[in-house]
Parts: structure tokens; sequence; C-alpha cells
């Protein structure tokens, strides 16, 4: 396979702490550009990687020649530059979430589409053996009852700039920290048929922060199997729970392991890795690369992510009308 040249858009933690290294291990692709609105971070990280630098996307794509663009900007600014990537025909791989809102994720694939080009959202966690190993497990504890999940962190000082406001970042924690819990609940068992949600603003700087830092919501599936998530930045201690329970036992999910235990809690196999899975962000880019050559699907693509914004468009109009609400019937209303 020819590697393929691409360029990083952004260059905030995400893309220095995962997408830098990942896409110099990369065995299919090459980094020839880096582009950010800070000058002097991109000075710094072109010298450091020996690459062009540019302050701006359109300059970029003027005077460079690139395959894809690994895009990690604030929310509100891919209203700009998703149309003009695709207006240069340059395939995508992006950052979650996949848009703000329904409307725009229905804008995105549909420009996306047209285009015939490549969209692929990035969720490391595809690519870990520990949550791929959640599959395998779960079809040894028989009919699945409940399954709780959680994500908490505890953030001193509320999330502020663009991520604090919803006109700019299109949600709080549902959004943006609940993002690949809602992946993994789609991943596992499917779209939920209804959910229901409450939340609140609990920072009291409410001039400056406008989304909701706490969530909790309930989800169920026409089955009988339902379950719950907790979403919160003021909850300590930092952790990514799944408990899964069964007829036949349960299966919990953490930060860096996964174990399957007997009806009475007896740990019958366990999984376990301290640290992050390291080859991770590589390998979502290869896989990408692999997509664009044509040898793999694109399980991660704009139609697919159009379930994630109805879960999350359905939490929030829950909220709202204080019943339950069907994302399946979202979607059903929008074409795309």
């Amino acid at each position: 396979m020819r590697k393929y040249r691409a360029a990083i858009i952004g260059l905030g933690k995400q893309s220095t702490e995962d997408h830098l290294p990942g896409i110099i291990n990369s065995q299919f692709a090459e980094l020839v550009a880096v582009c950010d609105i800070n000058t002097n971070l991109v000075s710094r990280v072109a010298s450091q990687y020996k690459v062009k630098g540019y302050d701006s996307c359109q300059e970029l794509l003027k005077k460079e020649r690139i395959d894809f663009a690994i895009v990690a900007v604030p929310h509100d600014a891919y209203a700009d530059i998703i149309p003009t990537l695709v207006k240069h025909k340059v395939h995508i791989l992006k950052e979650k979430p996949f848009a703000r809102n329904l409307r725009e994720a229905i804008k995105f694939a549909k420009l996306i589409k047209n285009a015939d080009l490549e969209c692929m959202v990035t969720l490391q966690r595809r690519f870990n053996p520990i949550f791929n190993s959640f599959l395998q497990l779960k079809d040894q504890i028989g009919d699945l009852y409940f399954v709780d999940c959680r994500v908490t962190m505890f953030l001193e000082e509320p999330q502020s700039g663009w991520r604090g406001l919803s006109k700019t970042a299109g949600g709080g924690v549902i959004l943006d920290l609940g993002y690949h819990m809602i992946d993994l609940i789609i991943w596992y068992f499917g779209l939920p048929d209804y959910i229901h949600a409450q939340f609140n603003v609990n920072n009291k700087n409410k001039k400056c922060h406008n989304v909701e830092d706490m969530a909790a919501l309930l989800f169920c599936y026409k089955s009988g199997f339902h379950g719950s998530l907790f979403i919160s930045s003021h909850c300590p201690p930092k952790e990514q729970n799944i408990k899964l329970l069964g007829s036949r036992g349960l299966i919990q999910l953490e930060r860096g392991s996964i174990s399957r235990m007997s009806c009475c809690g007896e740990v019958m196999e366990k999984l376990t890795r301290e640290n992050a899975w390291p080859a991770a962000s590589t390998e979502q880019i290869d896989y990408f690369c692999r997509i664009l050559n044509r040898e793999r699907e694109n399980y991660g693509g704009p139609e697919y992510h159009m379930k994630h914004m109805a879960f999350i468009e359905a939490a929030y109009r829950s909220q709202k009308q204080g019943s339950y609400i069907s994302p399946k019937d979202l979607l059903n209303r929008y074409e795309y």
C-alpha cells in the first residue's frame, strides 16, 4: 500500500498526545503538514516534526497536496472546516463528537456522501483489546437484564471557554464526556428504543458556563433489556465503568480491566492492563488508511454516527419534555 499524505488540523492535547505520535508510527500514512490558529504552537510543532506549518486551513489546502486530514478543533470550528475539506476532496479522520447536534450531523453527512469521501470519527476504544473483549464475554452470561454505565471525573474549575457554552460546544457532559460511553452502548447493545434524561448546571457562574455538568439517563429496548448512564464532571474519582448483569453472571468493565463473574460475584476470568493501549492511535490511523485503500469497512462513518447524534438529541429533548423519547423516531424523520 502506498503511504497516504496527511495533515493534522488543531494542535491541542488530543493531537499532541495521540494523533501526532500515532501518525509518526503509522505504516500507511505520512505527516506532511500541521495547522492551528496559534502561530507559536504551529512553529514549534512543525519544527519538531520537520513538516510545513500553517495557521489557516485554506492556506494549507492551497499549498499542500494531502489525502486526508486528522481534525481536532473546538466543536464550532468544524462548521467551516468540514465544508472546506469536502470542497478540496480531502478525506476526514475527525475527533468526536461527529457534530454539535442532529441537524448539523445531517448537514455534514450529506456533504461527505455527495462528495464521495470517507469520514471516520476517532474512537480509540475500538482498537483496545479490553473493550473488544466485552462482546465475547457478553455471550457467556445468558439473558441480559440490566447495564449500569458511569463516566465521572472531578474538575476544580468548570470547563471554560468554548466548552462551557452551548452555542459553541453544542452541549455539556452528555455530548462531550459521555460520547465514548454512548458509542460503547450502541456498539455493544444497539441504539436504544427509548431514552429518558435529567440533568442540570451545577456551576454557579452560569454566564461563562451554561451546559450540563451532571446527567442521569435511563435507556431501554423493546426486548425488555434496559440500563442507566450517569455522567459527571463534579464527581471523583475519574472513572469509566460498565456493569452488565445477565442470567448466568455479570461483566464489569473498568479503565484498564474487564472481568466476567459468576452470579455470586466470583471472578471467572479477567483481562487487565494498567495503562492505556499504546498502539490504539496508530492502529486507528492505519485502519482509516485501509478504508481509503478499500480493504476495510468504515464502521465509524457518518451514517453510523447518526445513531450517536440521535441518542444525544433524544436525551436533550427528554429533559425539555419530561418524558421518554425515541431516538429511532428522530432518525426516521430525516433523510441523510
